[in-house]
């Protein structure tokens, strides 16, 4: 049965996932607004996102040479984990050939922060997943008419948002394949979901989300279990 998500085209849904709302699962105030959310917090996010960093690249063999692009990827705290273990992107942008790990959000919030709600060395462009074409220019406006793959494409935390089936997953699904590296199994593409979540985000457990695109990965946020 389809429920109503959130709307990723309303600017105000955006404004309630990154301003200030505290995501520390075992605090009093999960889910609530609080002043100084990125510095309150920032030690759980680098504890977890070095923990999904880490399971990345034990389960994939994900390695400095690489290029990683991350969907969904927030104020860049996961990029931010890639960078501290492999190294800065290579002249601090990612031309064809270069390794290097960056990201795409559709937030005009996040954007217009950069260097107050993101690190500064953290590479990433707005744009919506849901359109391939969309998504290269934007990528080809930020580092250069390189039509730029990459070796590994990961979303984070992305795919909970849309009913299953729906045209919208399936649009995702299919840039995740354009934005891959030509030559690059699919199983490279990786998608990095809450399983059995609350709603109105869409309760499916890892087995059923690995059944809506079997030639893709899928890992659990919660126990890092990969299919």
């Amino acid at each position: 049965m389809a429920v109503t998500k959130a709307d990723y085209d309303d600017p105000a849904f955006w404004a309630s996932q990154y301003d200030c709302r505290n995501r520390n699962p075992t605090s009093a105030n999960f889910g609530q607004k609080e002043a100084g959310y990125l510095r309150d917090t920032l030690a759980f996010q680098e504890g977890l996102y070095l923990a999904r960093r880490d399971a990345l690249v034990d389960a994939f063999g994900m390695g400095a040479t690489h290029r990683i692009f991350i969907a969904g990827c927030g104020h860049g705290w996961l990029i931010e984990a890639f960078l501290d273990l492999f190294g800065p992107n290579v002249d601090g942008r990612l031309d064809q050939g270069a390794h290097g790990v960056y990201g795409i959000d559709y937030s005009a919030h996040i954007a217009s922060n950069r260097g107050t709600e993101a690190r500064g060395d953290v590479l990433f462009v707005e744009a919506d997943i849901r359109g391939g074409g969309q998504v290269q220019n934007a990528i080809r406006q930020m580092f250069g008419d390189n039509k730029l793959r990459s070796t590994f494409v990961i979303t984070e935390s992305v795919l909970e948002g849309y009913d299953v089936p729906s045209a919208e997953l399936t649009q995702v699904l299919d840039t995740a394949e354009v934005v891959l590296e030509s030559g690059q199994p699919l199983a490279n593409i990786i998608h990095m979901v809450t399983v059995d979540v609350n709603p109105p985000w869409t309760q499916l457990s890892l087995a059923e989300w690995k059944a809506v695109r079997t030639t893709h990965s899928w890992m659990s946020n919660q126990s890092f279990e990969v299919l």
